[in-house]
């Protein structure tokens, strides 16, 4: 199976995405999605390029929380459905095998999303 870093250089190299991975520990976290909004602003990830279509996955491994938070044009086009099964699937990935394989097919998922919706053209 590929690496975390191989796949997010791929959906770089390929792709006109942005993916980001951010893993905390932190045991006193009550709030994923308000910690993971914190870092996407943080980062300025929704002006990463014009089409915002940066993602970031937020994991903390003590608690097995997470949050996916995607750029405002790219969770548009794809609608809340799919960021919902997006999350499901990754949750029921995270309770049957080791958060690495989980978060390896949830870029799988995101490269083949992005493929389709931003490939990189060549010239």
């Amino acid at each position: 199976m590929i690496g975390l870093t191989q796949l997010l250089h791929r959906i770089h190299d390929e792709t006109r995405g942005d993916v980001r991975i951010h893993l905390s520990r932190n045991l006193f976290e009550k709030d994923p999605m308000k910690r993971a909004l914190e870092i996407f602003n943080g980062f300025q990830l929704e002006n990463v390029s014009t089409e915002h279509n940066a993602v970031l996955v937020y994991l903390n491994l003590r608690r097995r929380k997470f949050a996916i938070v995607s750029g405002s044009l790219i969770h548009a086009k794809l609608k809340q459905r799919y960021w919902d099964i997006l999350g499901e699937q990754f949750k029921e990935d995270l309770s049957s095998t080791h958060y690495e394989n989980a978060l390896t097919l949830l870029l799988y998922t995101l490269l083949e999303t992005y493929k389709k919706h931003y490939a990189r053209v060549i010239d």
